[in-house]
C-alpha cells in the first residue's frame, strides 16, 4: 500500500504537499540512476527555486571526496562549506544532500527508520 503525502503549514503561505516516502526511497536507491517520472518532478522541485542557501556538493578530490555547501545566491560569491562531513561516496554525498533539500523546501526531515 503506497504511504500518502502529507500536507503540511509552509509558514503562511498556503500548504505544501510532501512527496511520499517511496521517493525518497527511490532516490537513496540510485540517485545518479534514471529516476520514475514522479521522482524526477521531485528532483526539479529540490532544485528550483531561490539560489541563496541552496544546497550543493563541491569536489574537493577528483572523483574521489565532496563536501556538502550552500550557495550565496550572489554572482561571484562563491559558495560556503556548511557541513564538516567529507564524503567519499557520490551516492552518499547526493543522498545527504537530498535530504537537506527536502527538509528546507517542506519543512520536515525524511524519517530513515520509515524507509
Amino acid at each position: 500500500m503506497a504511504t500518502p503525502s502529507v500536507r503540511i503549514s509552509d509558514g503562511g503561505s498556503g500548504a505544501s504537499l510532501v512527496p511520499r516516502l517511496e521517493l525518497a526511497r527511490e532516490f537513496r536507491a540510485d540517485p545518479l540512476g534514471r529516476h520514475s517520472a514522479e521522482l524526477a518532478r521531485l528532483v526539479s522541485r529540490l532544485r528550483a527555486g531561490a539560489v541563496a542557501d541552496k544546497f550543493c556538493l563541491i569536489c574537493t578530490k577528483p572523483h574521489a571526496q565532496w563536501v556538502i555547501a550552500q550557495m550565496s545566491g550572489h554572482r561571484g560569491v562563491p559558495p560556503r562549506i556548511a557541513d564538516n562531513r567529507v564524503f567519499t561516496s557520490i551516492r552518499d554525498a547526493e543522498w545527504a544532500v537530498f535530504k537537506l533539500r527536502w527538509l528546507q523546501v517542506y519543512g520536515v526531515a525524511i524519517d530513515e527508520d520509515a524507509l
